[in-house]
């Protein structure tokens, strides 16, 4: 059977086969006839490719390296300013108690003027100071730029985030950076425990003091509360000469109260002074009208 080619050009009419009449597995350029399934490039790349805009988006190289600039530390700078310095005369290189040499990086979070702040390399004392070679452009320097401060007495280890919203002009606009409060080295001081990153506190045994999930408490059993300690209570009941009952208010801790009488400590227990069941005292011997019956005790 002979094999019948068409031409294209002058045999088949323009816009006269429809998406319809093609086969179902078929793509379009233009976009109106999506993938239905996964689709292997074979090895390929995707090339020429827009900048993502929504998240479903095919993100480009060049937008993936500017996230991942956007959230590293741009370069470890070995110490940073703790005040105001002059950029085209440091007159010092000592920064924060470390000593820079030439070509150190210094990070100036602090400058009077804030277009200033930034990472800079120190290139002596008596010369200016110039912009670290991948933070000296609006391009480098964006929002959410990174810094790591290796060394110093009071902002060594620490990081710090520039929190200046865009565009940013570099030398123009005001830049502002803040340090994270994460970025330390954290030692648990007296009466502390650190483990992992959660501090506890630790109380000396029998001290009196409780630690627990609802916070830190006092010992009822060791240390007794101000509102626990009764002090020179007079009891209820007639003092008359022949009444030996008497109340008290609460009932004492066990062992704890003082009984006196007209000022005088009385021996508790049969055959001496008095005895106590719960709140109530009984006094071996009545006492007379005018005496006066106080009671201190723990409750």
């Amino acid at each position: 059977m002979p094999n019948t080619q068409v031409d294209a050009s002058r045999q088949v009419k323009d816009a006269s086969v429809t998406d319809a009449k093609l086969a179902s597995t078929f793509t379009k350029a233009n976009g109106t006839v999506p993938f239905t399934a996964n689709q292997s490039l074979g090895g390929f790349r995707l090339t020429n490719v827009a900048d993502a805009v929504a998240d479903s988006d095919y993100s480009s190289w060049g937008q993936v390296k500017q996230a991942i600039r956007n959230v590293l530390y741009r370069r470890l700078a070995r110490a940073a300013a703790t005040g105001n310095v002059s950029v085209s005369n440091p007159g010092t290189a000592v920064f924060d108690g470390v000593t820079l040499a030439n070509g150190d990086i210094l990070f100036l979070p602090s400058q009077t003027t804030q277009a200033e702040n930034g990472l800079y390399t120190f290139n002596g004392s008596a010369s200016a100071l110039t912009r670290a070679v991948d933070a000296d452009n609006s391009t480098e320097v964006q929002p959410g730029l990174a810094v790591f401060v290796s060394e110093g007495t009071t902002l060594g280890n620490s990081r710090w985030n520039l929190i200046t919203d865009g565009p940013i002009t570099l030398g123009t606009t005001a830049l502002t950076f803040s340090q994270e409060t994460t970025g330390g080295t954290y030692i648990a001081g007296n009466g502390l425990q650190l483990v992992t990153a959660t501090f506890s506190v630790v109380p000396v045994a029998s001290s009196g003091i409780t630690v627990s999930g609802a916070g830190v408490g006092i010992d009822a059993s060791i240390i007794q509360r101000k509102a626990d300690i009764i002090v020179r209570e007079t009891p209820s009941g007639t003092v008359n000469g022949s009444n030996t009952a008497f109340a008290l208010a609460n009932t004492p801790v066990v062992g704890s109260e003082q009984v006196y009488l007209n000022g005088v400590l009385q021996e508790p227990g049969a055959g001496n002074d008095y005895t106590i069941s719960g709140a109530n005292i009984t006094f071996i011997t009545a006492p007379v009208t005018g005496d006066r019956i106080r009671v201190s005790y723990l409750k």
